[in-house]
């Protein structure tokens, strides 16, 4: 799947076709559909299943995440059109409009984060149609009305990548509308009056790579209002007035690969709007004008028709559709802007061989959600989808889905994870590999992205890495695996990755930070002989003790804080510059005393917590410094004493535990606190004492360890806290005594360390129940 939004919206055109056809089309029928699908339906007060179109949907599988009302502040939403999802789960959606761009997280946070003012001078954001992200999670919105694209990275920088002159050439730029992103991040945009589609390179080269002219052998391209890209980076572009689809390779070939014809057997493609491509390359069209979603398979380039203006076939007629989006699973969900609904549309078998058959199921409709479903504005009675304009999906292929009139964005979830029971199980002992590299104290813990999992002894001084299959094998030892490169390695108190999976481990006692490669290439990044004490240097501004370790995932910067000197430094991702952001002073408000733990949120916050002076301090990208918590904890009488461990969820909510009060806070980013668990634990005799580690999973599930209860608890987004695990481990032998630290793989099964167990156990969850 390629990184990028197809989401287009209707927009109005030089010539009159489209232009007449949406006022005449727009809003000439009102349809109240039946939701039909088991994931959409309403929970009835006696626990029985409502019935079909009673109430529009459960609010477990279709909720409105964001209304007119925008962030709740000042920040409001209309006219949402382009929706798209990043790797961290947020959602983006753009306000036609507000001239906005909104970030809406997975726990439901919403920020403005792209605003009428765009760049700066001359460099505005008017009449915003579409969004994508990059590789880097770096945000790209046209602007219909001022003629451009911005670009906002993770950090909020904002700049214009291309402007009305286009090329520069002659090659104008005019209603950009469509936006789509390779696999080399270069950006694409679709010029809906001047018929053309721009490339932009990551270093700003732009070139126009189709015109009018089309292929050059008459079939033209009038108003493109669709993009995508394959796995070969072939971008394909729809033509809504000249009702046919091109495809352009990187070599800039330019072939037509449907037309007005449609599947040439009466099923006619007319004005073609969204655009998006599965696994396999094959590439799904909507028909805004024919009422259909056509499939132009890959390598042969048959077309076939999916669905038609019939819909499920079972009275959910598509009117209509505007955009189309296919998740992991190979599955496409289209809305349809007149029938203000969704379908998903399941193709089996997935590759699109024959035989195979075609399931298409309503999953949202005009009724939307009601009051008291879940919705974000309760007292609204009109949480309904009207004119859905935009539609994308994230990592857990829940499906996002704008309002262009009713000013919303819906979340659907149709493809509930199934239930599975509750396992532990052992997955590394005391023998580590089994060939003399044991495991001695097993303590900081940490996931890559290919689900390998990586545990450091402190004692054995050494990193072992388990595979998904169960391999185990020793990464580093106490003299970096005979390598002189990254130095000693001695009480590794702390383990992270980059995107890339390299392996970063700090070393208490030996002062250093080491990078090890996935090919096991061995580099230090930063020790005491890195950062040299000068005459007149304080204690603050040299490096003892690593005690945490972070990377952050947009830019590979490494942070990482030095216990005995009381600060925390930051390791350039790009040149190795080392720098310190903070130090023992902290600032006005209070000191930073032993700093036990680092963590980061989304837009580049680090958070410290002293562990002997109680607190944690917030460290902006631009480098101000604030105290969010201290030994005060809630400020209504529950202390926090020894803060040992940070984690930030999806919405940038910090949760830190505090090891001697025995309990977890979370703080939320406009600093409100409150207390999630606390020593009784789960309410029904099993304490929690000595909250030593944190985690999360993708459900924003927050996992806390304690050290003295031998135990781990989940505590659910609603409060249900739930003991997982025990001193007993596994039931078979295997215990947990003294749980160090916690991880979560990509399938949110959660790993925990014993320190004097010298094991580690995996527990995959039992599934919450709504």
């Amino acid at each position: 799947m390629t990184r990028s939004s197809h989401s287009v919206r209707l927009l109005p055109k030089k010539r009159l076709g489209l232009a007449c056809l949406q006022l005449t089309r727009l809003f000439s029928v009102v349809f109240v559909l039946a939701i039909t699908n088991v994931a959409c339906k309403n929970d009835s007060s006696d626990g029985s299943s409502g019935g079909p179109g009673e109430n529009g949907c459960n609010a477990t599988a279709c909720v409105q995440i964001v209304d007119a009302i925008g962030d709740n502040e000042v920040n409001t939403l209309v006219s949402p059109q382009g929706v798209v999802g990043d790797s961290e789960g947020n959602i983006f959606v753009a306000g036609a409009g507000t001239d906005n761009v909104f970030r809406i997280s997975s726990g439901n946070h919403i920020r403005e984060i792209i605003n009428a003012e765009g760049a700066g001078p001359g460099e505005v954001l008017t009449d915003p149609q579409s969004v994508a992200v990059d590789f880097f999670n770096n945000v790209y919105v046209s602007g219909g009305g001022s003629d451009n694209v911005l670009k906002r990275t993770p950090l909020g920088i904002i700049s214009q990548i291309i402007d009305a002159t286009g090329d520069g050439a002659g090659n104008d730029l005019d209603l950009p509308g469509a936006i789509a992103v390779d696999s080399l991040d270069n950006v694409y945009v679709a010029g809906f009056n001047s018929d053309n589609v721009f490339q932009v390179t990551p270093t700003g080269v732009i070139t126009e790579i189709i015109d009018a002219t089309g292929d050059g052998a008459g079939n033209v391209l009038d108003s493109p209002a669709g993009l995508t890209v394959d796995s070969s980076d072939n971008v394909y572009v729809s033509g809504a007035d000249s009702d046919n689809v091109f495809r352009i390779t990187p070599m800039l070939n330019i072939t037509q690969v449907a037309d007005h014809m449609g599947d040439g057997v009466g099923n006619e493609l007319l004005h073609p709007m969204g655009l998006s491509v599965n696994s396999s390359d094959d590439v799904f069209v909507t028909g805004f004008e024919s009422d259909n979603v056509l499939r132009i398979k890959a390598g042969n380039g048959a077309i076939d028709e999916l669905v038609d203006a019939n819909g499920d076939g079972l009275g959910n007629v598509l009117t209509s559709p505007s955009s189309i989006v296919v998740d992991g699973n190979n599955k496409v969900f289209v809305v349809g802007a007149e029938s203000d609904n969704g379908f998903l549309i399941t193709i089996t078998p997935p590759s699109g061989l024959t035989p195979e058959e075609v399931t298409v199921t309503l999953e949202i409709d005009e009724s939307g959600v009601e009051p008291g479903d879940g919705g974000t504005d309760a007292e609204d009675p009109d949480d309904e989808l009207e004119m859905p304009s935009g539609v994308a999906f994230n990592s857990r292929n829940e499906f996002f889905v704008s309002g262009g009139i009713s000013n919303n964005v819906f979340r659907v979830r149709p493809d509930p994870r199934p239930a599975r029971p509750s396992t532990v199980s052992q997955v590394l002992d005391s023998t580590g590999d089994g060939e003399a590299n044991g495991l001695d104290v097993g303590l900081a813990i940490v996931a890559d992205s290919s689900d390998n999992i990586f545990v450091t002894g402190v004692r054995s001084n050494n990193v072992l890495k388990i595979t998904p299959a169960g391999v185990v094998s020793e990464i580093i030892d106490r003299d970096g695996t005979g390598s002189n490169a990254g130095g000693l390695l001695i009480s590794p108190h702390s383990i992270a990755v980059d995107r890339f999976d390299n392996v970063y481990v700090a070393g208490l006692d030996s002062n250093n930070v080491l990078k090890i490669t996935p090919i096991g290439t061995i580099s230090r990044i930063i020790s005491p002989q890195v950062i040299p004490r000068l005459p007149g240097q304080t204690p603050a501004d040299v490096f003892d003790a690593a005690s945490s370790v972070v990377v952050d995932m947009s830019n590979d910067d490494v942070y990482v804080a030095g216990f005995n000197s009381n600060n925390v430094f930051r390791i350039d991702g790009n040149d190795g510059d080392i720098s310190e952001i903070i130090t023992s002073s902290g600032n006005e408000q209070g000191e930073l005393d032993a700093p036990t733990s680092l963590a980061l949120d989304s837009i580049g916050n680090v958070y410290v917590a002293g562990g002997i002076s109680d607190n944690v301090f917030q460290i902006t990208p631009s480098g101000d410094i604030r105290l969010i918590i201290d030994a005060t904890g809630d400020g209504a009488g529950i202390a926090l004493d020894r803060p040992e461990r940070l984690v930030v969820d999806s919405a940038d909510n910090l949760y830190v535990a505090g090891f001697n009060s025995s309990n977890v806070f979370r703080v939320t980013p406009a600093l409100e606190i409150t207390v999630i668990i606390d020593a009784t634990g789960d309410g029904a005799g099993n304490t929690l004492e000595a909250s030593t580690s944190l985690t999360v999973d993708s459900e924003d599930n927050i996992y806390v360890a304690g050290i003295d209860s031998d135990n781990v608890f989940q505590v659910t987004p609603t409060g249900v806290i739930t003991e997982i695990i025990d001193a007993a481990g596994d039931d078979t032998g295997n215990e947990m005594v003294r749980p160090g630290r916690l991880a979560v793989d990509s399938n949110d099964d959660v790993f925990v360390s014993g320190q004097i167990s010298d094991n580690v156990i995996r527990i995959t969850p039992a599934p919450i129940v709504p």
